[in-house]
């Protein structure tokens, strides 16, 4: 019904600007009527047309069907993605579970990456060698942001702990990709 008012408007609107703008809406005459009529109901039959095609064509929920109607699909990473999502700037217990997260994850590709105990890859992390990147080793390390990164963290809103965690996810990743090529 929106759609129908919606398009009954441009047409209202559009039939004014006719009779503002052209000489036909000078004179009273039969001519100019019928002028007018005619681009009143082209206009509302246009825009009839294209609300009913789009409720047709569209979904009532605005959202997309899923592949043979499954619904409730999970999609990798994404428990993840709403972990990260859900960590604010002073959520310590969000953080100590998203750390943990990744370090067993950080584990398991340590020691297939450098073929060692995870004893040993306990130990990389720690240290903060088992990679080059100075924020993903301060993810585990715990050490305090230095201020440009509470600065950003200010700007952006997004927590220096969720920035410092996708550089963990990217540089596994790169040791995981190191490891298939």
């Amino acid at each position: 019904m929106e759609r129908v008012l919606l398009a009954v408007g441009f047409a209202t609107t559009g039939a004014g600007l006719v009779l503002t703008l052209t000489p036909l809406s000078v004179a009273g005459t039969g001519w100019t009527l019928f002028a007018l009529a005619g681009v009143a109901v082209v206009a509302l039959a246009a825009g009839t047309l294209t609300g009913l095609e789009r409720s047709v064509t569209s979904t009532a929920s605005g959202q997309l069907p899923t592949p043979d109607g499954r619904t409730g699909v999970r999609v990798p990473g994404e428990g993840f993605d709403r972990q990260l999502g859900d960590l604010s700037v002073g959520s310590g217990d969000d953080l100590d579970a998203l750390r943990d997260r990744l370090e067993a994850v950080a584990l398991a590709v340590l020691a297939e990456h450098h073929d060692c105990s995870r004893a040993a890859a306990r130990d990389r992390l720690e240290r903060g060698d088992w990679t080059d990147d100075p924020r993903a080793s301060a993810f585990f390390a715990d050490d305090p942001a230095p201020l440009t990164e509470r600065f950003r963290t200010v700007v952006t809103g997004e927590p220096t702990a969720t920035r410092r965690a996708r550089r963990v996810v990217d540089e596994l990743t790169a040791l995981g990709e190191d490891e298939d090529g």
